[in-house]
């Protein structure tokens, strides 16, 4: 007997991801492990952003990496349109990586500085072989403009512009296969804070356009409150408080919700 190969579905009225009790664990040097990601479990809908916060180094980036296959789970499943991504193989899995992708934290580490900016946008294109020359240059040019950059910028190095630009080109890198989910981690948390409110209104804007889903990652309140339908609170790898933004951020009754949000700046 022997089994069909694994397929991508859409079935609309199904969670678009679906985390059940994931686990990632990391080995320590000189023996014994470390669990960055212990058992948690949430879904996001088509179109929704989830706000995964709390402070640093209590998994969130982790368990955003894990949701894309990038690094192994210990335990638990993630389902992405109905289908386990471990379960993903060869051309499927292939189409699993167009549809869903990354935003960097801080692009002046993740942009390769010997690339110019349309080589990098255009590098996903390339890897998928979704387009190549003359197709390949006019994509890229329409993404560029979609974040919001000139396209004379295509020819610069990352070294030669500003922080906000060198963010903008980050979107753009994962919107040129234009994906249907995005983790985004910690995207504007690099860049100062009037440019922090201009990328943030950039990627609601992006995502009610094309109905794109989120996972937005931060330890910063105030732009979950902008961004996000609901909220998971994150500590010591456990999801501790889930819910509709304005209902955990204005009745928090986890302390480490009430402590990150003791945090936020008032004016």
């Amino acid at each position: 007997m022997t089994t069909a190969p694994a397929k991508m579905t859409n079935n609309a009225d199904a969670p678009l991801l679906a985390a059940r009790d994931l686990r990632v664990t990391y080995s320590r040097r000189g023996g014994g492990t470390c669990v960055a990601v212990d058992g948690v479990t949430f879904e996001i809908a088509r179109g929704e952003t989830l706000g995964l916060v709390g402070e640093s180094g209590c998994g969130k980036t982790s368990l955003g990496r894990a949701l894309l296959g990038l690094i192994p789970v210990a335990g638990g499943n993630v389902t992405f349109d109905g289908q386990p991504i471990e379960q993903l193989r060869s051309t499927v899995l292939r189409k699993f990586r167009r549809r869903a992708q990354l935003i960097f934290q801080d692009a002046a580490a993740s942009l390769n500085p010997r690339m110019r900016v349309g080589a990098i946008v255009a590098d996903p294109l390339r890897v998928h072989g979704m387009a190549r020359g003359k197709a390949a240059r006019e994509r890229v040019e329409a993404t560029l403009a979609q974040v919001g950059l000139d396209v004379a910028l295509i020819n610069r190095y990352p070294h030669e512009l500003s922080g906000g630009e060198r963010q903008r080109v980050d979107i753009a890198r994962a919107l040129v296969l234009d994906p249907e989910f995005l983790v985004c981690d910690e995207p504007v948390s690099a860049v100062d804070a009037c440019t922090r409110v201009a990328l943030l209104d950039l990627l609601r804007s992006l995502q009610r356009a094309h109905q794109r889903s989120y996972l937005f990652i931060t330890h910063d309140l105030a732009a979950a409150s902008r961004m996000c339908d609901r909220v998971a609170v994150m500590q010591a790898g456990r999801i501790v408080e889930l819910g509709a933004t304005d209902r955990v951020l204005s009745n928090p009754q986890h302390p480490c919700t009430r402590q990150l949000r003791s945090a936020v700046p008032t004016f």
